[in-house]
């Protein structure tokens, strides 16, 4: 069946309902038949209307549904609802209205017959006209859903309606608008299941109006200072401007009571200046399974430990050093659930685990919550409470609605956004596989925005296990070495990692277990080596490129290196063993390709030794049994290596002299062929060669053995 009808017939029920309610049923009754004597916006609403208003709906009930005089079929479920729950109310309604001899119903005929006896709703404003249709539509969906008999079966599935109420209202342009006086519109305040989102609609009988926007606590404390007998409101709508009078007082009240008590139970609940929001959704559950309190939850007490239906979100706070970005998990009650609240958990960027099961995820992270004792000398110790990143004592367990919103979440705890300006998106680097996933993110202070650096996350996901990532800081200047002589497993020497400082930091006497629970105060530096294992050397050097914006060509650990200065009459060596030898390829700005030899040895204070590889040097000499020889080189040797250049960092001011001969041997002979073949020099190498044995012409690569090979 068409409903439109029945919806007609709800809406002068519950018009009816509401005028007598807010008229009759009210504290101080007017005196007379009508509801106020404004000077500024006439009311006509009266008890005599209101009756006449619930004839309307029992005429329609009765002679356009009854006697099918409107197409439809009343066998379908939906509507037979909608007319027994139309039927049911107009009885009791009639009734009651029958035994109560001062509510209009004692009227009579000519009196009845002065009333507004049109079916549809007489009053209509510019902006609500049908050829205006959509000007006056926030929402395009039909606001016939919120005509029901119970309000708590109005709107779609996953809709509930929190308030509803009739009320008058001037809408759209001051020069178009006009000021109702019978009260035409609806008013709703509604939820979405789950969501601590409240909704505020406005709508009218002919669905050509349905003005709609989430209410914020702005909104409450705006309205709060309306004067003690006020009852108008005005509302900034997405495409109008509206004007909105209740019918008494009480309305009003009613419709500010329960949006004020939500907003106050869920004052954590929105973003604290500097914070972006990363991750929304709604959850079918929270559960939090700390024996204490959330360390950034003020008022304990009050704070929920576990919440059904309710609103996740996670923000992220950048500060202007990139370095000191926090997160802060939160979790507010729906706005239509029984039990309100908020709670809130202080997150570290890194080290957070998470273990995905289909819906469910378990989050478990350390705050700075640890108590730990140290000597401050002179047998006096302090305590301080700590972050440990390896000692997680936080757990929450969320049940998300699908498993696709689960893993949206994982990858967002994981890594951090990218939306700030600090972050130079086109820089990032993204290599995820199977059991890992590195990320590179360019990265710049606000203080300092010329001198960028790198941030480096390394997610381990351990398919039996729980995932996380760790973080670490690095500028230009770097110090790694290769694990287990292969490029899969990566060492970052002295990088930095942020540490989290609590509020509650060297305190002379062991606090109480009674006193205030620590929050965190502030993000600090600390240096420590990083590890990464890659699955394969490709990823690897894919890392490596998108780190240095260089590419590994070659890599192997020798068993010997011999340095020859040839300047020097005696010519004096140096010897190192174990060494890794590294080559490093570019392409330059003029054209063609650098090609850099970077060797880390294993000891001393200065372990980088890097040369430029050009082919008008002095090339490479003949390989002997797994030993290639190199002369020529301007060596640079320093603590830790420019990646920009490649270089070492020296504190010499001088330029190097080409005047060092490098000869390296390497563990298996066919390694130097290897070398050489990735050295840039090949072409020198084999024009040399042809010209001490005399036949320049006559040789070739493939002739001397020296075939190109993967690494």
């Amino acid at each position: 069946m068409d409903e439109s009808w029945i919806r007609i017939a709800t809406w002068w029920l519950l018009k009816s309902q509401t005028v007598y309610r807010s008229v009759y049923i009210a504290t101080d009754p007017p005196k007379k038949d009508s509801f106020h004597d404004y000077s500024h916006w006439e009311n006509t609403t009266s008890c005599t209307q209101a009756y006449v208003d619930l004839l309307k709906s029992s005429w329609i009930l009765d002679n356009l549904i009854g006697e099918r005089k409107v197409a439809g079929d009343l066998t379908k479920p939906h509507p037979r609802k909608l007319v027994s729950d139309l039927l049911k109310a107009l009885k009791t309604d009639l009734h009651r209205r029958q035994n109560d001899k001062s509510c209009g119903n004692t009227a009579d005929a000519a009196s009845l017959l002065k009333q507004d006896l049109s079916l549809l709703e007489s009053f209509e404003q510019t902006v609500e006209a049908k050829e205006n249709v959509p000007h006056a539509m926030d929402d395009l969906t039909t606001s016939q859903r919120w005509i029901t008999i119970d309000k708590d079966h109005g709107g779609f599935p996953d809709e509930r309606i929190l308030f509803r109420c009739f009320v008058n209202a001037q809408i759209g342009q001051r020069h178009e608008r006009s000021k109702s006086s019978n009260a035409p519109y609806v008013i709703l305040l509604w939820v979405t299941t789950g969501e601590s989102e409240i909704a505020i609609s406005l709508c009218n009988q002919r669905d050509t109006l349905n003005l709609s926007r989430k209410l914020t606590a702005d909104d409450i404390e705006d309205w709060g200072s309306l004067n003690a007998d006020a009852t108008a409101l005005h509302i900034e709508f997405p495409t109008q401007s509206a004007e909105v009078n209740f019918l008494t007082v009480n309305d009003l009240d009613e419709f500010r009571k329960g949006p004020k008590r939500f907003f106050n139970a869920v004052r954590g609940r929105d973003p604290q200046p500097g914070e972006l929001t990363v991750f929304q959704t709604v959850l079918k559950s929270y559960r939090d399974t700390n024996a204490s309190p959330p360390m950034d939850t003020s008022e304990s007490d009050a704070t929920p430990r576990s919440l059904e239906y309710c609103e996740l979100r996670m923000y992220e706070q950048m500060d202007d050093t990139c370095w000191k970005t926090i997160r802060r998990l939160v979790v507010s009650s729906a706005a239509d659930s029984k039990k309100l609240g908020c709670v809130s958990h202080w997150l570290p960027t890194s080290n957070v685990r998470v273990q995905v099961e289909d819906c469910t995820v378990n989050l478990s992270w350390s705050d700075c919550g640890h108590l730990e004792k140290k000597s401050g000398g002179n047998y006096n110790p302090y305590y301080s409470y700590v972050y440990r990143s390896d000692e997680p004592n936080q757990k929450v367990i969320l049940l998300f609605r699908c498993s696709e919103d689960a893993q949206r979440f994982e990858d967002c705890v994981l890594f951090p956004t990218e939306t700030p300006p600090q972050v130079l998106q086109a820089s990032k680097v993204d290599n995820p596989s199977a059991f890992q996933e590195s990320r590179i993110y360019s990265l710049f202070d606000q203080d300092d925005p010329n001198r960028a650096y790198h941030g480096i996350v390394y997610a381990k996901k351990s398919p039996k296990t729980y995932h996380h990532s760790q973080i670490c800081y690095v500028y230009r200047d770097l110090d790694f070495r290769f694990r287990n002589q292969t490029v899969t497993e990566i060492e970052l020497q002295h990088v930095r990692v942020p540490h989290y400082i609590s509020t509650r930091h060297k305190m002379l006497s062991k606090p109480k277990e009674s006193e205030v629970v620590p929050h965190f105060r502030m993000v600090t530096l600390a240096h420590q080596a990083f590890n990464m294992a890659f699955a394969c050397d490709e990823d690897a050097i894919h890392f490596l490129s998108g780190l240095t914006g260089w590419r590994l060509k070659f890599y192997r650990q020798c068993a010997k290196l011999i340095l020859t200065d040839t300047s020097q009459f005696r010519k004096p060596k140096k010897t190192h063993k174990d060494t890794e030898i590294q080559l490093w390829e570019k392409a330059a700005p003029e054209g063609g390709l650098w090609t850099q030899l970077v060797a880390r040895l294993v000891e001393g204070d200065k372990p980088w030794l890097t040369a430029r590889l050009e082919a008008s040097g002095g090339g490479l000499g003949l390989p002997e049994g797994g030993v290639a020889e190199l002369k020529g080189l301007a060596i640079q040797q320093g603590k830790d290596l420019d990646t920009k250049y490649m270089k070492a960092n020296t504190t010499e001011g001088s330029i190097p002299k080409p005047c060092w001969k490098v000869s390296v041997t390497f563990k298996e002979a066919g390694d130097s062929n290897k070398f050489m073949m990735n050295s840039g020099l090949l072409s020198t190498f084999t024009q040399d060669l042809g010209t001490r044995l005399g036949t320049p012409k006559s040789w070739s690569v493939k002739s001397l053995g020296l075939v190109a090979s993967q690494q």
